[in-house]
């Protein structure tokens, strides 16, 4: 009874109370002999209707990352080393960055615990905000890892579902690890399971004229697997535009044909998605209210919904309306943690992670 009692709390701390549940009733003796068991599992059953509703999406926010640097001594260093410093961040830098945000008390959520598309009467899509509930003091957060493509270091999925990390030097034999953001995310979560509510996991932002997950496009087998498992486990995938290109600089032919070429080359290979996470900070708009332009109107016949733009200070902003939602996304660089720390200001401390080993 202890035992299952021990093992079903890691489902419960996340919220996931059916699972914690199914643990508990794997017991094969009298549950009424056994008063703790008993407590335990009725404080499940009622385990949803002590969580506290979030109401107001707007004040969510969406940290975002770029690709992780494995060895920052050389990483950081030789021609591309600035460059490399200003853009990016360490491994490391990131597990201190989640430990800080579990400590301040932050939540991941997915999407789709905050808003689900439907259809209005008329057949048009629908937005609606859903009622979304975590327990008492916590504060949900999104996270975003862009341009997680290329096929540098590859995602490798393990034959238990886990996923790691291929690194290739340029002497040696490959070897495998955590060293980018899902392995690192995964690790963190399996230590820290009340990080994740009901195992939300990450929206992953996928370009595809470099390939995707590590993989040039014509492993489409391998690639197609790895998305699914994903998927399974939890990801979200989003477009990040195929060719990395600003759709604020192009004109619509352009942007057309990066639209067309994302939806004939990744889509097929990870599925359909309603997120589209600008490149290059290239928001088709530069105020922060509803779409109206020709590019919204391209964008959106692609299926795109969710539109991530920037959030150049610390306050998350959202723009809200029936079929479409627009919010800015917190970028995560090097260069950002080191000269603009009031970005983060509510998250984390910018100071103690950046540099650290």
């Amino acid at each position: 009874a202890n035992a299952l009692i021990v093992e079903s709390e890691q489902y419960a701390i996340s919220c996931e109370f059916d699972k914690a549940i199914e643990v508990l009733d794997r017991f094969s003796g009298n549950i009424s002999d056994f008063p703790n068991l008993l407590s335990v599992r009725e404080s499940y059953e009622n385990g949803d209707a002590n969580l506290v509703s979030w109401e107001d999406p707007t004040t969510i926010p969406f940290l975002s990352f770029g690709k992780f640097v494995v060895d920052p001594i050389i990483g950081f260093s030789g021609d591309s080393g600035s460059s490399n410093r200003y853009l990016y961040i360490s491994c490391a830098e990131f597990t201190a960055i989640l430990q800080q945000l579990y400590d301040n008390d932050f939540m991941l959520v997915d999407m789709d615990d905050i808003f689900t598309t439907t259809k209005a009467e008329d057949g048009s899509a629908l937005i609606v905000k859903n009622d979304l509930r975590l327990p008492a003091g916590k504060k949900p957060i999104v996270l975003i890892q862009c341009q997680s493509s290329g096929f540098d270091n590859p995602l490798v999925v393990n034959e238990d579902g886990s996923f790691t990390t291929k690194i290739t030097p340029d002497e040696g034999e490959p070897y495998f690890g955590a060293y980018d953001f899902v392995p690192l995310l995964e690790d963190f979560i399996a230590t820290h399971p009340g990080f994740s509510l009901k195992g939300a996991r990450a929206i992953l932002a996928l370009t595809g004229y470099k390939g995707l997950f590590g993989y040039p496009l014509e492993e489409s087998e391998t690639i197609a697997n790895v998305a699914n498992a994903l998927k399974e486990a939890g990801y979200t995938m989003a477009s990040n535009t195929y060719g990395n290109v600003a759709y604020n600089n192009i004109d619509l032919t352009a942007m057309d044909d990066d639209l067309a070429s994302w939806e004939a080359t990744a889509l097929p290979l990870v599925g359909e998605t309603e997120i589209l996470a600008y490149a290059r900070a290239g928001d088709i708009s530069d105020g922060k209210g509803a779409y109206t332009s020709k590019k919204y109107e391209y964008a959106y016949s692609y299926g795109y919904k969710y539109y991530m733009g920037m959030c150049y200070n610390s306050t998350p902003w959202m723009n809200i309306t029936d079929n479409t939602i627009r919010m800015g996304r917190i970028m995560v660089t090097g260069g950002n943690l080191k000269d603009k720390a009031s970005l983060y200001t509510n998250l984390f401390d910018a100071a103690k992670v950046y540099g650290v080993k």
